[in-house]
């Protein structure tokens, strides 16, 4: 991936209920956390998209809806 891009992007999906999967995204600068949430998350059986800048992220979330946003704050 690129800086300043996303991964593993995917079209918009249902919105779950209870129960189901849930789509998250995750915003951090740090690969190896993104990919230790992708796989955590993926492993639960939720719909996970990364984005490695705030811009990136911001970018995601104006194009398509999430339950869950998760980032680094600092």
């Amino acid at each position: 991936m690129s800086s300043g891009g996303r991964d593993d992007a995917s079209g918009p999906g249902p919105r779950p209920g209870p129960g189901a999967a849930a789509r998250i995204l995750v915003i951090d600068d740090e690969r190896g956390i993104r990919t230790l949430c992708r796989d955590v998350l993926a492993r639960a059986g939720h719909q996970v998209e990364l984005a490695d800048t705030a811009a990136a992220g911001r970018l995601a979330v104006a194009a398509q809806p999430f339950d869950l946003v998760l980032c680094d704050l600092g």
